[in-house]
């Protein structure tokens, strides 16, 4: 089966001209296309990577879901609610494949050296917890393994503190903790030094022994008055992994098997203040698609106007020829969407050669205390690239199909004498 007559007769013209006006106005569509959608993968790209960084460096800190006890629901601060393993392998049971559930702990401590002293928060790791995140950050020394007892005395904190209390690697810093009237010292011994550029946590949490904290605060061992659940991909699996969690607390609670209300938070209520920053940036990507889709049509529009003039007379011979106006409309879609398809096939290279430029060497710095990143991150996503392309043929086709009603102004007669 051939190809439809539009196709064939749009096929024998050329786009190219001798007139340098009418060429360099079919360079400018050509261009225009381009560089609009250019924009609007790199935008995407940008955003996309935004986002998942964001999300890394505060579930690394925060956890994607955390299950805990408010103070404000304990009658007696000298005997805490804690979860036990018994509770924490039911946790494990109902999460989905690749995730995990460790026991967590927390204590505020003032940290001292000769030089300076510094108040920031400790949390516990242990042998089951989820350091994939904490060790890419490492940046000087190494991540201790506080799985066992010879590391209940190290500790791991961010070149921020470091380089307030003027420590480094194997440095010895001595920690006062607070708790029931009095004050416990420590000496710890920095392991490693690690750099997220998010500020807020940089400077307000370090990383030590669970077993450390649970000596300091008189708690057994195998318990906790944290869990944390990490290793969730997606909203979409942290919105129903913390629905059954709240299912399961709630039928343990009723049941009797767990003594107290525990409350289950996910990342995107604990760190609501960042996830509303990242949806300012989905605005703004919006804007960019509206306002290059709208460059695109008017270039694609501007096109096919030039198009149409360099053949007003070839318009002539058609309709003399018994022509349809339908017909002819088709035959210029059709020329103009090969510009289109130019400018697409420019732009996709254009802008996956700068992504990767970008992803690779880093060319792009951005301020960390503004941004909690020191270089524009990218994430290539391939579907949503078709994706992009696919709408913007469709609507540059529907765009083109009113300003192409010109042809059926052209009259025959008219045709003969146009130069």
């Amino acid at each position: 089966m051939g190809s439809p007559l539009f196709v064939y007769i749009a096929s024998r013209f050329s786009l190219l001209s001798t007139g340098s006006r009418r060429r360099s106005g079919l360079t400018t569509g050509i261009v225009g296309v381009a560089l609009s959608l250019s924009v609007m993968i790199i935008s995407i790209a940008v955003m996309r990577g935004f986002k998942e960084q964001i999300i890394r460096k505060v579930v690394g800190f925060e956890s994607a879901i955390t299950v805990a006890v408010p103070e404000v629901d304990n009658p007696d601060p000298t005997k805490p609610h804690l979860f036990d393993r018994v509770f924490l392998d039911d946790v494990r049971r109902i999460l989905p494949e690749g995730a995990s559930a460790s026991f967590s702990l927390r204590h505020p401590a003032l940290l001292k050296t000769q030089e300076a002293f510094r108040g920031a928060s400790i949390k516990g790791l242990s042998s089951d917890s989820d350091t994939s995140f904490l060790s890419t950050c490492i940046v000087e020394g190494e991540l201790p393994d506080f799985g066992v007892d010879s590391t209940s005395t190290h500790i791991v904190i961010s070149k921020m503190l470091a380089s307030s209390l003027d420590v480094g690697v194997g440095d010895r810093i001595d920690c006062f903790f607070i708790g029931d009237g009095t004050y416990r010292i420590r000496r710890l011994k920095v392991k490693g030094i690690f750099d997220t550029h998010f500020a807020e946590f940089d400077n307000n949490i370090l990383f030590g022994s669970i077993e450390m904290l649970r000596q300091l605060s008189s708690m057994p061992n195998e318990k906790a008055p944290l869990i944390e659940i990490n290793g969730l991909k997606g909203e979409e699996f942290i919105g129903e992994t913390t629905q059954e969690l709240n299912r399961l607390v709630h039928d343990k609670f009723l049941s009797g098997e767990l003594p107290f209300v525990a409350h289950v938070v996910s990342i995107y209520d604990s760190g609501a203040i960042y996830f509303n920053w990242l949806a300012l940036l989905d605005t703004n990507v919006t804007v960019i698609l509206v306002l290059m889709s709208l460059l695109a049509a008017l270039t694609l529009v501007s096109s096919l106007f030039i198009i149409v003039l360099r053949r007003v007379r070839d318009i002539g011979t058609l309709k003399v020829l018994g022509a349809t106006d339908s017909l002819i409309r088709n035959v210029f879609i059709t020329l103009t969407m090969r510009i289109l398809f130019a400018g697409m096939l420019i732009g996709n290279v254009l802008s996956l050669f700068l992504l990767w430029i970008q992803q690779e060497f880093s060319v792009m710095p951005l301020d960390p205390e503004a941004y909690y990143l020191d270089t524009v991150p990218v994430s290539i996503s391939f579907p949503m690239i078709l994706l992009l392309n696919g709408a913007t043929f469709v609507i540059a086709y529907l765009i083109l199909q009113l300003p192409s009603a010109i042809v059926a102004s052209v009259s025959p007669a008219r045709t003969i004498n146009y130069n």
